[in-house]
């Protein structure tokens, strides 16, 4: 029963991500009308590409038949250490030749292995669907 319940949310968690992103295009649109700084329209114009993005990302995802989605997510899971190890060398060469910091590099580091991590939990849900 715990198992069926499991895929229920997974199948739930993609709908409900589906729905946050459309909401926060449509409040930052609301926003966009609102606002009377042209800056400040470019940056919130900025933020809906964002969202919009990610929204067509996993629209896109979720529409992919279910085995498509199962290879597609193994093969992405192969992929994503294999561009996360890359970005971490070029980091660290970045910091050998003294175009950052430490602190920099640390700070960057962290955001992409949070990042990864995000991933790689979309994936897995993504390959059981």
């Amino acid at each position: 029963m715990k198992v069926e319940e499991a895929d229920s949310d997974f199948r739930n968690e993609g709908q409900a991500r589906l729905t946050l992103l459309e909401g926060l295009v449509v409040e930052i649109d609301s926003l966009i009308k609102e606002e009377e700084s042209a800056e400040y329209r470019e940056s919130l114009e900025r933020w809906r590409v964002h969202y919009q993005d990610r929204l067509r990302v996993l629209k896109q995802r979720l529409a992919l038949p279910r085995e498509v989605k199962r290879y597609a997510a193994h093969k992405d899971r192969d992929l994503l250490p294999k561009l996360m190890n890359h970005t971490r060398r070029h980091l660290a060469k970045m910091r050998r030749q003294g175009i950052i910091s430490e602190e920099v590099r640390r700070r960057i580091e962290h955001d992409f292995d949070m990042e990864e991590q995000r991933i790689q939990r979309f994936l897995a849900r993504l390959g059981r669907d």
